[in-house]
C-alpha cells in the first residue's frame, strides 16, 4: 500500500511534452533558409515577367455618338401606321450594333475570317469567333470625370460609347465602322418594312370597305329596279299612262304612270350606283361610326401617296468612327510582375516552413 502511495506522489515529476513553439528559433531557421526563399522569389518574378510579356497587349477601340434627336428620327417618328418613339427606335439600334448576323457579314466582307495563316476558319472556329467579338462589345452611356458614376443607359448624358476589346486594333476599328453603317442601314430597312407592311394591310382593310360599300349600292340599285320594275307592270295592267294622284309612297309607285316609270326605270339602270355610308363600330355610349365612300376613298388616297423620307433618317452623324487608343488597356504587366513575385516569395516561405517542420531535432 505505501509503495502504490509513493509512486502515485511521484508521478508529476515525469517529463511532459512541450507544444509551445519558440518565435526566434523559427525565425532564425527560417533565415537559414534565406537563399531558398530567395531562389523562389526569383524564379517567380522571372515567371511573371515572361507571362506579362507573353501576353498580348488589347487596345479598346471605341466610337461615341449622340443619341439620335427626334428631329433625326422625324420621319419615322411622325408617319401614323405604327407606334414608335425616341427610345425603342434607340433600343433597336443598339441591338443591331451587337447582332451576330451583322457582326459575321463585315467579317466577312473584310477578310477577316480567317487564321493567322490566312486560311480560312472552319465553321465552329468562325462561330466561335462571333461570338467571342460580340461578348467584347461593349455598349454603354459616356464616362465623364465630372459627373457621378452613370448606372444606366437612360442618362440624361445623350452620348453613347461602342467600343471593342482586342488584340487586333486595326481590325476592330474596321469593324466598328462596318458596324455603325450596317446598323443604321437594317434598323431602317426593319422600320421601313414594318410601315409598308402596315400600310399594307390598312389599305386592304380600306378596299375590303369599299367592296362592302359598293355591294351595298349594287344591292340598293337592284332593289330600286325591282321596285319600279314591280311598279310598271302594275301601272299597265291598269292602264295607267299618265301621272295620277300619286302620294310618293313607294306602295302606290305604279299611280305615276306608265310613261314616268318606264323613264325613271331606264335612268337608274343606266346610273352608277350610289356609295352610301357603312357602320364600322359603335361608341360607348351606342351610337354608330359610319363610314362614307368618300372618306374610304381618300384614305386610299393618302396611303398610295405617302413616302417616308429615308435618306433624313439618321441614327449617327457622318463624322462617327472609331478610334484607336495610344495605350493598351490589357494586360498590366506590371502588376502581373508584382503578383508573380509575391506569390513565389510565399511559396517559398512555405517551402522553408514544411522543411523546418520535418527536420529531425
Amino acid at each position: 500500500m505505501q509503495n502504490t502511495g509513493t509512486t502515485t506522489d511521484l508521478a508529476h515529476f515525469r517529463p511532459m511534452d512541450n507544444d509551445e513553439i519558440d518565435l526566434g528559433q523559427l525565425i532564425r531557421n527560417l533565415l537559414v533558409q534565406w537563399k531558398l526563399i530567395a531562389i523562389f522569389t526569383l524564379l517567380g518574378a522571372v515567371v511573371g515577367v515572361c507571362i506579362a510579356l507573353l501576353i498580348p497587349k488589347q487596345y479598346r477601340v471605341e466610337a461615341m455618338f449622340d443619341k439620335p434627336s427626334n428631329a433625326e428620327l422625324a420621319p419615322l417618328l411622325g408617319q401614323p401606321y405604327i407606334e414608335l418613339d425616341r427610345q425603342k427606335i434607340l433600343s433597336d439600334f443598339l441591338k443591331n450594333l451587337k447582332s451576330r448576323d451583322l457582326i459575321e457579314k463585315v467579317l466577312t466582307e473584310n477578310n477577316l475570317l480567317t487564321g493567322n495563316d490566312g486560311a480560312p476558319l472552319t465553321e465552329a472556329e468562325q462561330f466561335t469567333q462571333i461570338r467571342n467579338v460580340a461578348a467584347n462589345i461593349r455598349i454603354a452611356p459616356a464616362e465623364f470625370d465630372f459627373l457621378p458614376e452613370l448606372k444606366d443607359t437612360t442618362s440624361e448624358i445623350d452620348q453613347i460609347s461602342y467600343s471593342l476589346l482586342t488584340a487586333n486594333p486595326q481590325e476592330g476599328q474596321t469593324l466598328l465602322n462596318g458596324l455603325l453603317k450596317l446598323a443604321t442601314e437594317k434598323t431602317t430597312r426593319d422600320y421601313i418594312n414594318d410601315i409598308n407592311g402596315a400600310r399594307a394591310i390598312q389599305k386592304q382593310q380600306l378596299a375590303n370597305q369599299l367592296v362592302q360599300l359598293k355591294d351595298a349600292a349594287l344591292a340598293a340599285k337592284a332593289a330600286q329596279i325591282a321596285e319600279f320594275t314591280k311598279a310598271l307592270a302594275i301601272a299597265k295592267s291598269l292602264n295607267i299612262n299618265d301621272s295620277a294622284q300619286w302620294t310618293g309612297s313607294s306602295d302606290d309607285l305604279y299611280l305615276k304612270g306608265t310613261r314616268v316609270l318606264t323613264a325613271e326605270l331606264a335612268y337608274i339602270e343606266q346610273a352608277e350606283p350610289k356609295l352610301g355610308s357603312i357602320i364600322v363600330s359603335y361608341d360607348q355610349e351606342g351610337l354608330a361610326q359610319t363610314l362614307s365612300a368618300e372618306s374610304v376613298k381618300g384614305q386610299l388616297g393618302a396611303i398610295d401617296k405617302f413616302e417616308i423620307d429615308q435618306a433624313s433618317i439618321s441614327f449617327v452623324s457622318d463624322n462617327t468612327r472609331a478610334y484607336i487608343p495610344a495605350d493598351a488597356e490589357k494586360p498590366n504587366r506590371k502588376l502581373i510582375a508584382i503578383a508573380a513575385t509575391v506569390l513565389a516569395g510565399f511559396l517559398g516561405l512555405f517551402v522553408a516552413l514544411i522543411r523546418v517542420a520535418i527536420r529531425p531535432n
